[in-house]
């Protein structure tokens, strides 16, 4: 009896398709990911371009929170294309409502962390006229080299105010920092997060344990109107048609959305996110030694104590704090 060899005995039923999902599985896994990065960037571009409007209308409007939200807001709506503009609003509440049904009522975090209110004890100047702004704090934009040499004729080491322990231009200076919840394409993924350890109890802890990637950005742009210390019941924006729908970067919440304060003189920590009303004066700086010698006049790009302080072209650009 003649057997056939060993090369064309029949193979087992199923052998072709099993090895076939052995190599598709890898292969596909692989094209979701790339598709998935290719997701993940083009959102963070546009994220950042939101975020860099934002900041542009916060510097020319005063530090107005109201028109901070509204730019990035109205930035984000290339996120949404439709046929209409109405059309990418409609998508965009769409997209705040479910994230900010996940997130607490809050589909991001967008705080100024500069100015601070201490650097409005030190800089406050009277007779500003500023539409909408009576009786509010605010902080004289023009002459800034006037004024810090005046502030050095004081007394003032370095020109530091003895509160804030910043200078004039430090004063004037704009910082905002994100943290925008991307959600996954790919299945799965966002179970995978999950299950990822929250470095803090903060926002971003809370944006990870709901299933989402935070993206963290932070801008700092020389101001070009005068600063306000804008009360906190300014900082609310008015009710969304829908509830769900929550609006604007101070939305409404059992907490009112609190806005964090950063570390002036250091940059925040970033896992620690305790909540701290940003409007609060804080303690008195202790001042500079007598004997330390005064460097002379503090560049207006090189401020130190402020997030990226060693980039000359921070104040036109974004700039991502490490971690």
């Amino acid at each position: 009896m003649n057997r056939p060899p060993p090369s064309q005995a029949r193979r087992p039923a199923g052998a072709g398709a099993a090895e076939f999902l052995l190599a598709a599985i890898p292969l596909l896994l692989a094209g979701m990911g790339i598709v998935e990065f290719a997701q993940w960037f083009f959102v963070r571009q546009a994220v950042s371009l939101a975020l860099l409007q934002a900041a542009r209308a916060g510097s020319t409007q005063h530090a107005s929170p109201q028109a901070i939200a509204s730019a990035f807001e109205e930035a984000l709506l290339p996120l949404h294309p439709a046929p209409s503009r109405q059309q990418s609003r409609l998508r965009l509440q769409r997209q705040m409502a479910g994230a900010g049904a996940a997130l607490g009522g809050q589909p991001w975090l967008l705080e100024v962390r500069s100015p601070l209110p201490a650097a409005f004890q030190d800089f406050a100047a009277a007779g500003l006229r500023i539409p909408g702004a009576a009786g509010l704090s605010a902080i004289d934009n023009d002459y800034q080299a006037e004024q810090y040499e005046r502030h050095r004729a004081r007394g003032w080491p370095q020109g530091r105010g003895p509160v804030s322990g910043l200078t004039i231009f430090q004063a004037n200076t704009l910082v905002l920092h994100l943290v925008y919840p991307y959600k996954p394409m790919a299945p799965g993924l966002g179970g995978l997060l999950r299950l990822l350890p929250a470095s803090g109890q903060g926002y971003a802890g809370r944006v990870l344990a709901a299933g989402y990637l935070p993206m963290r950005q932070e801008i700092q742009l020389t101001m070009q109107s005068h600063p306000v210390l804008w009360p906190m019941e300014t900082r609310e924006p008015q009710a969304p048609p829908s509830a769900a729908a929550c609006q604007g970067m101070w939305c409404p919440s059992a907490a009112a959305a609190p806005v964090w304060a950063g570390t002036p003189g250091g940059g925040p920590d970033q896992g620690a996110d305790t909540p701290v009303s940003s409007w609060l004066p804080e303690p008195p700086a202790q001042p500079a030694a007598p004997s330390a010698p005064d460097p002379g006049p503090v560049h207006e790009d090189a401020q130190p104590g402020l997030p990226g302080a060693d980039d000359l072209a921070c104040g036109i650009s974004l700039c991502c704090p490490a971690g």
